[in-house]
């Protein structure tokens, strides 16, 4: 073990890198892999599940949606304004037509998400949005909706 790390604390990660996941997902993220939630929710989740990553080094709509639907992208990681401006891109009518049926997560994190937005991101996506929060000191996420619960 590390000095300063205890099992406690990989045992932490490994568990948090474990349960958002199914076995062979595809991440796509624009979040940095030195933060803990690209580190430990992105890369070693896909590791561990033996899946994916599609890795964008900066946000653009556009280019988030083609990658979607060009590697068949299962699981999305971004922050509320960046689902904003996806929602924006999809529903112009000059910049809609992707193919995002392979998605079945949308991950949110970082802000709170409207209840407006967040029923307009699972219409468009057609996928279910997790909302999650948490912090570097806690290894990532420490609680969010589960898959199957109720928006009030």
């Amino acid at each position: 073990a590390s000095p300063g790390y205890s099992f406690i604390t990989y045992k932490s990660i490994l568990s948090s890198s474990i349960t958002s996941c199914v076995r062979y997902d595809t991440f796509i993220t624009i979040s940095p892999l030195f933060h803990v939630f690209g580190q430990v929710n992105i890369m070693l989740t896909a590791i561990y599940s033996g899946g994916k990553v599609v890795l964008l080094r900066k946000f653009s709509p556009k280019a988030v949606l083609e990658s979607i639907q060009a590697h068949r992208v299962t699981f999305m990681a971004a922050v509320p304004t960046m689902y904003l401006m996806m929602l924006t891109h999809l529903e112009n009518p000059n910049t809609a037509g992707f193919d995002l049926s392979s998605l079945r997560v949308c991950h949110s994190g970082a802000a709170p998400m409207a209840k407006e937005v967040f029923k307009r991101v699972e219409l468009a996506f057609g996928a279910m949005v997790q909302e999650g929060y948490g912090l570097s000191e806690a290894s990532s996420i420490v609680t969010s909706n589960p898959y199957d619960g109720v928006i009030l």
